[in-house]
Parts: structure tokens; C-alpha cells; sequence
């Protein structure tokens, strides 16, 4: 059964997140110089998508991407009922792999940072691709509600 199928079986949440969460993603990284910890990130992904099949599960990065200097695979939570459930099992499974556990807001560097939750060591992230996110970001929308206020005003001048 794909994620889309286990999700969409499921009965609605009664528990929303709190503004302004959307998700949580979930990191685990794991060294590329070790065998073992490849080996447990493999049995620790595998054992995951039995317990937890509605839940995102993404594919394993044999190299850095983005902001994370290792690689990694990453599981996001979409409904708040299945964040502490899910969240307590990776804490005490996580094994010697190295957990980042962080909301989307909509604020990528504080989302990485301030917010951050970790399981293990921390790892040290690219907070510079971050901030290039964040200004993207912010620069589209500072674009779109600039077109939306033009809009605005010339339908006002007809």
C-alpha cells in the first residue's frame, strides 16, 4: 500500500497543530565513511515504514543535499496525532544515527535552528542555503502582493 493510500484510509485528526506549524520533517543522517551506520539506516527506514506506513517516507541520499552535510533519508509527519507516537518510537530506536526533528513554518533557518529538535549528536547544516530559501521566499511574496495590489488598482481606475 503506497503512503497516499495508508494516508487517505485513515480517519480525520482530531488534534490540529499549532499556528503557524504545517508538518514536521524528520531527518536521519547517517556517515558516509560507515558501513554500520548505512546498514542501521537502512533497518531503522525499513522498520519505520511497517510501524509507521502513512507517514512520507523519502528516499535515502547517499550524498549531501541542501542544507545537510550528510546523507540521509527524511520522514515527514503531515498530521499532529501522529507526531508524539511516532517521535517517542525514533527515540529510543535511533540507534548511533544522528536525528534532526524540526516543524515547517514557513521559516527555513529558524525551522533548521531555533526550532530544531535533535536525537543524537547534532550535525552542523548550511544555515547560508537557508537564508538564500528564506529571501526567495520572502521576495515572491513581497513580488506577488505587489501584482496583487496593481491588480488592485487598476481595476479601481476603471
Amino acid at each position: 500500500m503506497s503512503n497516499t493510500a495508508a494516508a487517505a484510509e485513515r480517519a480525520p485528526s482530531s488534534v490540529a497543530w499549532p499556528h503557524p506549524i504545517k508538518s514536521y520533517d524528520v531527518h536521519i543522517y547517517w556517515l558516509p565513511s560507515s558501513k554500520q551506520q548505512y546498514f542501521e539506516a537502512m533497518a531503522l527506514k525499513e522498520r519505520a515504514a511497517e510501524l509507521f506506513p502513512h507517514l512520507w517516507h523519502g528516499k535515502m541520499w547517499d550524498r549531501p543535499i541542501g542544507p545537510h552535510p550528510y546523507n540521509m533519508f527524511e520522514i515527514d509527519i503531515h498530521r499532529a496525532d501522529d507526531f508524539g507516537p511516532f517521535v517517542a518510537w525514533l527515540v529510543l530506536n535511533h540507534g548511533s544515527l544522528s536525528v534532526l526533528i524540526h516543524p515547517q513554518t514557513g521559516n527555513d533557518v529558524k525551522d533548521h535552528t531555533e526550532h530544531a529538535m535533535w536525537l543524537g549528536q547534532k550535525v552542523p547544516l548550511d544555515v547560508g542555503l537557508l537564508e538564500q530559501i528564506d529571501q526567495r521566499r520572502e521576495q515572491e511574496r513581497q513580488l506577488a502582493e505587489a501584482t496583487a495590489n496593481v491588480s488592485v488598482t487598476d481595476d479601481q481606475a476603471e
